[in-house]
């Protein structure tokens, strides 16, 4: 699936969502709620599932796998429904106790 695919799917979940390249890094992408980071995708495409062939390789040598279309909707959805408890909330976006 193409990240413009996945984006679809997750707008779908909430309007605010969005997948935006990662400039620092260019194998990955960050899946954003209002502008805020929820988790990295790969920049190109997700896969469906977990495929340990899949990775990316960080600036220091570390190899880690790409997270899976399944595992991205799980912490999407999860951070979601977190963001539903106000102190989450705040934390999440840096406002009140938490600016």
């Amino acid at each position: 699936m193409t990240n413009n695919e996945f984006q679809t799917e997750l707008k779908a979940l909430d309007p605010r969502l969005s997948i935006v390249s990662n400039p620092n890094f260019p194998q990955l992408a960050n899946i954003k709620l209002n502008g805020k980071d929820i988790t990295p995708i790969p920049n190109d495409d997700i896969r469906e599932e977990e495929d340990p062939t899949y990775t990316m390789t960080f600036p220091n040598g570390m190899c880690r796998p790409h997270r899976s279309r399944q595992t991205a909707l799980a912490l999407v959805t999860n951070t979601l429904e977190r963001l539903k408890d106000k102190d989450y909330h705040d934390a999440f976006f840096g406002i009140g106790d938490y600016a």
